[in-house]
């Protein structure tokens, strides 16, 4: 099975304080990870290092098979950050002009053309169920709409791995609900790899297919989410008063 990310023995540390010690992950092509843990146990950190914006003090971080200092594919990686939906609400451009953008801004730095630039950007439109709004200006637009407009910018690329910080943050039920069937559809039909950050446990325990655990500076487990152990791990980690809830409306 192709690898997508591996993470080996990873420790990363602001100033002298270390923040994380001897992370390890693998993930493989159509992989659905959800990644939990309390606040400040460096999930947000974990995605920077994994992305190239942060370096690991020790360890190794490969994607796509190659050391992620040498990476420079990264239209293979699509990344939708936690603060996607906190736009002003008088920011003057389209939804169709933010993908046009993106659109320019990847032509531009692959050195190519595209004449079909409504034809991708009416496709993604249609992937996150936005096709009618695209004339419509993104800040008018709500919370949950926004969002889908954000992963519709990252799938301009076609990437091969979708990394998602907390995006259903702010985001109201019914917006979840539809988010969550769109992030499976990219999953499974169009067989993309999938990094889901979220304190949602119980979405975590219904919609991923493997769980990985963040907590004390250290990435705890990485295993299948039908594991019978991850609710009491889950447990051990937030703590006894944690409840875990099933998301069968999902």
């Amino acid at each position: 099975m192709e690898k997508v990310l591996e993470v080996k023995n990873v420790y990363f540390k602001y100033d002298e304080q270390f923040i994380l010690e001897g992370a390890c992950l693998d993930l493989y092509k159509g992989d659905y990870l959800g990644l939990i843990g309390p606040n400040g146990s460096a999930k947000s950190t974990l995605l920077k290092l994994i992305l190239g914006i942060l370096k690991p003090y020790k360890g190794e971080i490969q994607i796509f098979g190659q050391e992620i200092r040498e990476f420079n594919s990264w239209e293979k990686v699509g990344y939708v950050s936690q603060k996607a939906t906190s736009i002003n609400r008088s920011f003057p451009a389209t939804v169709e002009e933010i993908l046009e953008a993106e659109l320019k801004a990847t032509n531009k730095k692959k050195k190519t053309s595209n004449r079909k630039n409504n034809i991708d950007i009416n496709k993604v439109l249609d992937i996150v169920k936005m096709g009618d709004y695209k004339k419509r200006l993104i800040g008018n637009l709500s919370g949950g709409q926004q969002q889908r407009v954000f992963i519709a910018r990252a799938l301009i690329n076609q990437p091969e791995l979708l990394i998602l910080d907390e995006p259903t943050v702010g985001v109201d039920i019914a917006s979840q609900e539809l988010f969550y069937d769109i992030i499976g559809k990219l999953n499974i039909d169009f067989g993309m790899s999938i990094i889901l950050v979220t304190h949602d446990i119980g979405v975590v325990t219904e919609k991923v297919n493997r769980v990985a655990c963040m907590g004390n500076k250290k990435l705890y487990m990485d295993c299948s989410s039908s594991n019978a152990h991850v609710h009491d791990f889950i447990k051990e980690i937030y703590g006894e008063k944690i409840k875990v809830i099933d998301h069968h409306h999902l």
